[in-house]
Formats: C-alpha cells, sequence, structure tokens
C-alpha cells in the first residue's frame, strides 16, 4: 500500500470542503449518519433484528391486528420476554414484528411497554401506537389506552401532573378494565397480577392471596405461563414456601430467558436449599452466554446478568466451592469496561462485583498468599475508587497479618489512614461550603408571609427557631473507619502489645464475630473467643469454629453434633482450603474411617431438570471475532488474515466522510495511534464510503505522504454487518469500535447511532483486558 502523511487535524476541514452542505446537514430535519429515521425513541435500543427463540413464542397467546403471520410470533415472543423482564431483548421482538408489518399497533405498544422506566422513549413509540389505533380491535385499544393514560401527552413525565400513587392506581385500574371486559384473556391477567406487585410502594397490596388467586387463573389455562415469574417476587419476603412450585417450573416456561432460571433462586436459597439456588443460577448463566456469543452482545447490556453472577459467587461461598467462586469473580474481572456501563465506578456493575467478590472469597476462606499474590497484577489492579481501595487495602491488612508481615501491614494501615485523611478533609471542605451557604442566606432579607389578623406580615425565617438536638458523641462507624480500627488491632497483637486485648475489646464492634472469635483465639483468651460461641454466623466456617471450641471445651457431645451438621453442609467443600484440612482433623478426633463428607441431601424440585450443558457455556468469555476485511487505497483487499500477524487490532467502523462526528473520531484515535502501536495494538479503520470517494477525499489532504493506519473501503458493507454494526429495521450502517486479540477473540466492542470517541479510555482498557490471561 503507498504510504502517505497528513495531518489528520485537517480532515474535517477537507470534509466540508468536499461537502459544502455538510455544516447544514447537520442541522437539517434529516437525521445525522447512524440515527434512525423514526425519531429519538428508535436510535437506543436495539438495532440488529431478532430471532425466534425456541419455546419462547408458542407459550403466550396475545393475538393482535397484522396482515403478516410472523409478525404474531414476535410479538407473542416480545410479550414472554416482558413476563422474564427481559426487556431489551422484548423491544428487539417489538421492533421485528413492527419491522414485517409497520402498521402493527400493538408493535409499538410492546416497544413502549419495554421502556417504562423512561417517559421520553415511551412517548415516542407510544405517538406512533396511536396514530394506528383506529385500525386495532377494541380490545388492542384498551391495551394502548393503559399507557395513553399513564403517560398523558400533555405531561412529559407522569410524575408532574400527579403523584406516584394516583399514577399507579390509573395504571392498575385500566389493565384490571381489560380483565373485566375480555374475561378470558390471561394476559390481562398476568400483566394485572404484574402491575399489582410492580406499584405496591405506590399502592400497597392489601391482600397477597388475593394477587396468588389471579395467577391461579393462568396457571388453570396455562400451566407453564411465565407469571411463575411473578408468583416467585411476589412471595419472595413475605413466605418464599409459597413460590415453590412456581420455582420448579419458571425457567422450563420459557428455557431462553435466562432472567426466568435465576429467580428460583430467590426462593430456593430463601428455603436453605443451595444446591437448587446454585443450580438455577448457573442455568441462568448459561442461557445468557450463549446468548452474548450468538450475537456479540457485551455481558453489560444483559439485564440482571451482573446480579445473578456476584450471587452465584456468594453461593459457590456459601458451599466451600471457592475454586467455582474465584474462577467466576476473576470471569466478571475479564469482561470488557465501558465509561457508562460497566466501571469501577458503578457499585452493580461486572467490574465491580467481580473485584469485592474476589476478595470478599479469598479473605472469607483465608486464603492470605493468593490476596497478596493477585494485588500486584491485573485482577486486583490499584483502583483509584475509594471503596475498592479500602476493601483491598482492609483485606491486604488482615493477610499480612496472618502471614506475620509487620512491615506490609504497616503499609495497609498507612494507605487506609491516608484516605481517612482525604475523606475527612473532604468533609470538612462540604461543612465550610454548607456554612457559608446558610452564612449567605442568613445575610439575605428575611421572607415573610401574609400576618391573617392585621394584614402585617410576619418573620418567617429560621431565627429564633428552637435549636436542634445535639448530634451523638458517638462517631458513626464506616466501613473506612472498621477496616482500620481491625487493621490496628492486628498490629498490636502482631508486636505482642500487652494492651492488644484491650485494643481489641475496645474494637470489637467494628470486627465480624468469626474473626473477633479467632483473634481472641490468637490471644490464647479462651475464655472470651467461647462466650462467642451462640454468635458465631450459621455458616461452614461458623460450624467449623464451633466445634473447634466446643471441643477445646470439652463438651464433646456439641462437638460431635456439629460435626455431623459439617459433614452434609461442607460436602462440596475444596480440598485445598485451610478449613478443609481443620475438618479433616476433627474427623480423625471422632475416628471417622471412611469419608468425612456425606452427600448433600438430594434435591427437592418437584420437575425434572433439563441437561443444563445444551444452554450454552457456564463461564464468560470472550467470543470469536468476525472477519473483516475493505479495500485499500491502493485498490487492494486487506483482510484480517493478511494484516500484520502477532498483535491485536483495534477496527474503527466509521460511517465516511459524510459524518463530520465519524471524522472527529478518526482525528482523536489518529492522535493516539503510535501509543497504540507501541503497546502492541494495531488500528485499521473501515468506512463505508466507496473506494472512489474515500480516496478522492484523501487525495485533497494538505500533506498526503503517509496514513498512520490503513483505511479501507467497505460500501457493500460486509464488514459492517459482520460486526452487527448495521441496523436491520432500517438498512443502515451504524457506528463501532471493535477491540480483536492476537487469537482472533472479540475482547471489546462497542456499536450504536455515535461514535465511541474516548480514545486514551479505549487504549487504557485494551492494555489491560490484553493483560488477562
Amino acid at each position: 500500500m503507498p504510504s502517505r502523511d497528513f495531518t489528520f487535524p485537517l480532515i474535517a476541514l477537507v470534509a466540508i470542503s468536499l461537502h459544502p452542505g455538510l455544516l447544514e446537514f447537520a442541522h437539517a430535519a434529516a437525521p445525522p449518519p447512524g440515527h434512525s429515521n423514526h425519531g429519538e425513541a428508535f436510535n437506543e435500543g436495539p438495532r440488529q433484528k431478532a430471532r425466534l427463540i425456541d419455546g419462547v413464542d408458542q407459550i403466550i397467546s396475545f393475538p393482535v391486528t397484522t396482515s403478516h403471520p410472523k409478525a404474531q410470533r414476535f410479538f407473542n415472543q416480545g410479550v414472554c420476554q416482558l413476563h422474564g423482564f427481559w426487556y431489551f431483548e422484548a423491544e428487539r421482538s417489538f421492533r421485528q414484528a413492527a419491522m414485517l408489518d409497520p402498521d402493527c399497533a400493538m408493535a409499538y405498544w410492546g416497544m413502549a411497554m419495554a421502556n417504562l422506566r423512561n417517559a421520553d422513549r415511551v412517548q415516542g413509540f407510544l405517538k406512533k401506537a396511536v396514530t394506528l389505533k383506529e385500525q386495532v380491535t377494541d380490545r388492542e385499544r384498551l391495551w394502548i389506552e393503559v399507557l395513553e393514560n399513564y403517560f398523558p401527552e400533555d405531561s412529559k413525565d407522569k410524575e408532574d401532573s400527579r403523584s406516584k400513587e394516583e399514577g399507579a392506581r390509573v395504571f392498575i385500574r385500566d389493565i384490571e378494565a381489560v380483565s373485566l371486559a375480555y374475561p378470558n384473556d390471561i394476559e390481562a391477567k398476568a400483566f394485572l397480577a404484574w402491575a399489582m406487585w410492580a406499584k405496591k410502594s405506590d399502592v400497597p397490596i392489601t391482600s397477597y392471596q388475593a394477587v396468588d388467586a389471579l395467577l391461579d387463573q393462568v396457571f388453570a389455562v396455562q400451566p407453564l405461563h411465565p407469571a411463575h415469574h411473578y408468583r416467585i417476587h411476589l412471595w419472595d419476603g413475605k413466605k418464599p414456601a409459597k413460590a415453590l412450585e412456581s420455582a420448579a417450573m419458571t425457567g422450563q416456561s420459557a428455557p431462553g430467558i435466562a432472567h426466568l432460571w435465576h429467580m428460583p433462586g430467590h426462593t430456593y436459597s430463601k428455603m436453605d436449599q443451595l444446591d437448587d439456588a446454585i443450580w438455577h443460577q448457573e442455568a441462568s448463566s448459561r442461557v445468557d452466554h450463549r446468548h452474548m456469543h450468538r450475537h456479540l452482545i457485551p455481558p453489560y447490556q444483559i439485564h440482571n446478568y451482573a446480579h445473578n453472577e456476584e450471587w452465584l459467587v456468594r453461593s459457590y461461598s456459601e458451599a466451600g466451592r471457592v475454586n467455582d467462586g474465584v474462577a467466576l469473580a476473576r470471569s466478571l474481572i475479564s469482561i470488557p469496561r465501558h465509561p457508562e456501563r460497566n466501571s469501577l465506578d458503578k457499585s452493580g456493575s461486572c467490574a465491580s462485583y467481580g473485584r469485592s467478590r474476589l476478595i470478599d472469597l479469598l479473605v472469607t476462606w483465608e486464603l492470605w498468599d493468593e490476596l497478596v499474590r493477585l494485588s500486584d497484577t491485573a485482577w486486583l489492579e490499584p483502583a483509584s475508587q475509594e471503596s475498592h481501595q479500602i476493601k483491598q487495602h482492609h483485606g491486604l491488612a488482615i493477610a499480612h497479618y496472618h502471614r506475620q508481615e509487620p512491615s506490609q501491614l504497616a503499609d495497609a494501615i498507612k494507605v487506609l489512614e491516608q484516605l481517612h485523611e482525604e475523606a475527612e478533609s473532604r468533609r470538612k471542605k462540604n461543612a465550610m461550603d454548607k456554612a457559608e451557604k446558610e452564612k449567605v442566606a442568613d445575610e439575605k432579607p428575611d421572607e415573610y408571609a401574609p400576618d391573617g389578623d392585621n394584614g402585617k406580615t410576619k418573620n418567617t425565617s429560621s431565627k429564633g427557631a428552637k435549636p436542634s438536638s445535639p448530634k451523638s458523641k458517638k462517631a458513626r462507624q464506616t466501613p473506612l473507619s472498621r477496616a482500620i480500627a481491625e487493621a490496628k488491632v492486628l498490629q498490636k497483637i502482631l508486636a505482642g502489645d500487652p494492651q492488644a486485648a484491650d485494643a481489641l475489646e475496645n474494637a470489637k464492634s467494628s470486627i465480624p464475630t468469626l474473626r473477633l472469635t479467632g483473634y481472641w483465639l490468637d490471644l490464647d483468651d479462651t475464655s472470651a473467643a467461647t462466650k462467642l460461641i451462640e454468635d458465631l454466623p450459621n455458616s461452614i466456617g461458623g460450624d467449623l469454629l464451633r466445634a473447634e471450641l466446643f471441643l477445646l471445651a470439652e463438651k464433646k457431645d456439641e462437638t460431635r453434633k456439629t460435626f455431623e451438621r459439617l459433614r452434609e453442609s461442607a460436602a462440596h467443600v475444596d480440598e485445598r482450603l485451610p478449613a478443609t484440612k481443620r475438618l479433616v482433623s476433627l474427623a480423625e478426633f471422632f475416628d471417622v474411617k471412611d469419608t468425612w463428607r456425606r452427600p448433600a441431601a438430594p434435591s427437592k424440585s418437584t420437575t425434572s431438570r433439563p441437561d443444563q450443558s445444551r444452554f450454552g457455556p457456564l463461564r464468560w468469555s470472550p467470543p470469536k471475532a468476525p472477519s473483516w476485511e475493505g479495500i485499500g487505497l491502493d485498490g487492494k483487499r486487506l483482510a484480517n488474515h493478511s494484516f500484520k500477524k502477532g498483535k491485536a487490532t483495534l477496527v474503527l467502523l466509521y460511517l465516511g466522510n459524510q459524518c463530520l462526528h465519524c471524522m472527529e473520531q478518526v482525528i482523536a484515535f489518529a492522535e493516539v495511534a503510535k501509543t497504540f502501536e507501541d503497546s502492541g495494538i494495531n488500528i485499521v479503520a473501515v468506512s463505508a464510503d466507496t473506494p472512489e470517494r474515500l480516496s478522492g477525499a484523501l487525495d485533497k489532504m494538505p500533506s498526503p505522504e503517509t496514513l498512520s493506519f490503513p483505511i479501507l473501503a467497505d460500501p457493500k458493507l460486509k464488514t459492517f454487518r459482520n460486526f452487527r454494526a448495521f441496523d436491520d429495521f432500517e438498512g443502515q450502517p451504524l457506528h463501532a469500535l471493535a477491540l480483536v486479540d492476537t487469537e482472533g477473540k472479540l475482547r471489546w466492542l462497542d456499536t450504536g447511532y455515535e461514535p465511541f470517541m474516548e480514545a486514551d479510555f479505549i487504549l487504557q482498557e485494551s492494555q489491560r483486558l490484553l493483560s488477562l490471561h
């Protein structure tokens, strides 16, 4: 390929000179490239076509007015996905129905139902449904009016014109009206049960049994209806045993919806059926992973995925399956990060959960060497977020104590104290800012209100008001204060300080009972440790320490009873754990000849279960990257298989020189291209332009000598389609940025109606991802 060099910041100027109307185009009525022709509501959400999922569309019968039989199937599938809270995919199914039959009003109703938490998007979809309302049946008209009444056209947000309680009552009332008008419509009954549960914070449920009876009417007609999901939610915080039958059937009602496998885990966890809970959480993981791989969807775009995975880590820990827990936590850490959707700043994200759960596992099961080792790797790299710093250095302080490393323990305390100083500095600054605002407010003229007696005014300012009650002198405990308190006690114990026992007594409220008991034993204070027997948690670790304390107290019967319970609860505990060695010692004490483990209690599930392995892989891994290719400036075709080997590749898909935003993206990445190259990452840009248009634009550059990375033309949009950077519903390309590693795996992907502009972020994230093994 001939070498050319030019100054990329001039690209935008050249693009404008080639297209004099480009600036006007940006402000014209026509949407910019990559944006939907149907309005802003269609920009977000899925842009690729839906596929029918086995068993999902057949379980629902919700007839709508449509001239296309397949549109009805996709509509039914969307309703099923609504019942499974799979809103992103529900919208995809409804969009597919609308693509097949643009006059299907209920398809737009479904898109609105999939976005009830986004009033702006609902209004966009609902407007289209309302324009088609005269073409539908009376029953469908009632369904559309449910949303019309809940989202009044004259109010941008339902809360602007009425209370949440009033809006919730209107919503429930209107769905009930559909059920009353069409008593055989089980979907109306299912949605009514859902609405009564979903709005219970605004309109409290007065009879849970009545809602449950409503669900019975649904199951009498369709025993495998996904409304079993609602029964689990209904009784989850009340009486989970009432949902056991539904827990056994929810996943099998629509096996292709991961959340319907997850929810039974709630019931089984509440019923202390840990193995059953784990089985369903694993099934949910597998279904999600299969879906992600098939459609190149990042995990952070899947509803409830992060929660299911972090809960599964906790379930593994509770069962003593630490190897599985560590592997899953590391899987969460290896998931690509995104500045808006998956970062350590977001408490419920894959990134945050993975790091937190990994540390929790290693501390809970006393794997101190592994915690210290991983803290020097990309798995637990230095974090800037205070909460993650506290958790990590708190864990390291405990680890260094058990490894008898006073110097490293002191270093961990220094970090924690520095965090405390910074927190105090922020607190004082905030207090000063608040005081300054109050001072300014006090200097303003007093506000007055009508006196009512004589037409004069009276002072209603805060001056002279009764002073507020003094705050408690006892400082509120925070994760940081607890971490420092525990670490300083450990420092005293490790140093043999004679004041260590007093320090531990004073700090005991900051330390979990399990660790506190261990520290008393470290101080040879068996009496203080034994007093905590009843306070120890009901867990494998708690029971193990309880049995050992009973043994120290020469209470053999209590020791035997606790050990027998451990033989079952610890049936799956990993061999390598320090706790396992202690269990073996207990077994030897009781002269257990055979294995000390006992088989776990059999599942109490009332239905047979499918083979999970056919669902998908248990843990996330990067999928195989699609191929890319295009025509270079020399007229020759360049593809991934003939590009530079031994390096990762950042593939930038842009919409051509007519897209000013795209050119800004090319400029941004050109400025850091050398840094990418030095990090072992090549960049290749693929344009939706024709070769002639692309070459013509570059020929007019002021200094066309060397391109810093190849720019290819893909006028047939093959590469765009391969990377799912294509709107199947409107037949237009989308922006995309992808990272492909040296093994041909897709490590990072962002597609959408706007280009990803944060070059510095993706450079740092690429380095992080490529360092993980």
